[in-house]
């Protein structure tokens, strides 16, 4: 690319998604901060709706609905808010308990935990907001309610124009008892927040999405030795 508007960067060693996604944010120097996986691809209108979108709303977060695909395919099976159990054909805002209630893992639910929003830059940089870098997984729903609680005006526009791609063999499915442990770990870091605790409905909703991590950690804590013949260590 010859284009003096792209900078590159390059981490001297693995970094992780985090930490790099930090990095990335620090040097941006734009309006709009967009997040692409580098397995997944966006249509080529993408940024100019969804900026369009979020100058005319004032807001400071915006998501699109998600064509899935799975890995290997080339066109979309669904939508994320196909799959869901909600019908939404208006540009809606979202608030921080919304959010929460409707994404819940193991269950058919809206899930915009999963989405790649766009940030407004000096939201971010105003409020200290960044990826938890001690986070391996689900990172993405931490710094999009970590902006809501800060009061970020977070847009919905249900039209897909990202493409994201769900893998076997992804950390959830091969690693599932350590990210259940580290999203009951960060659940209840996020409940403990003096911020977080400013709104009861945040928390309440928060526990019982904790309850449901913890009751499916206890319930792989048994299946997956099983499934491997440990029959001990499913007994401890």
């Amino acid at each position: 690319f010859t284009d003096p508007r792209i900078t590159f960067l390059k981490n001297s060693q693995n970094l992780g998604a985090t930490t790099t996604s930090n990095r990335a944010i620090r040097a941006a120097k734009g309006h709009w901060i967009a997040i692409l996986d580098s397995d997944d691809w966006i249509a080529p209108e993408r940024l100019e709706r969804m900026v369009q979108v979020a100058e005319a709303e004032a807001a400071d977060l915006i998501v699109d609905d998600l064509f899935l695909i799975r890995d290997g395919e080339a066109t979309a099976w669904s939508t994320l808010l196909s799959e869901s159990d909600r019908i939404i054909t208006q540009i809606q805002q979202i608030n921080p308990v919304f959010f929460v209630e409707t994404d819940q893992y193991g269950k058919r639910c809206l899930r915009l935990g999963i989405t790649k929003p766009l940030f407004r830059r000096q939201f971010l940089e105003q409020n200290s907001i960044q990826y938890d870098e001690t986070l391996t997984a689900a990172y993405d729903y931490w710094i999009d309610l970590n902006c809501l609680v800060r009061g970020a005006k977070f847009i919905l526009l249900p039209e897909p124009y990202y493409f994201y791609r769900s893998r076997a063999g992804s950390a959830v499915s091969n690693k599932r008892i350590g990210w259940l442990s580290e999203c009951c770990q960060a659940t209840e870091r996020f409940i403990q927040q003096p911020i977080t605790q400013q709104n009861p409905a945040l928390v309440r909703a928060l526990s019982r999405q904790l309850a449901q991590f913890q009751r499916l950690r206890a319930y792989y804590q048994v299946i997956e030795p099983l499934k491997e013949k440990q029959y001990g260590k499913a007994l401890i």
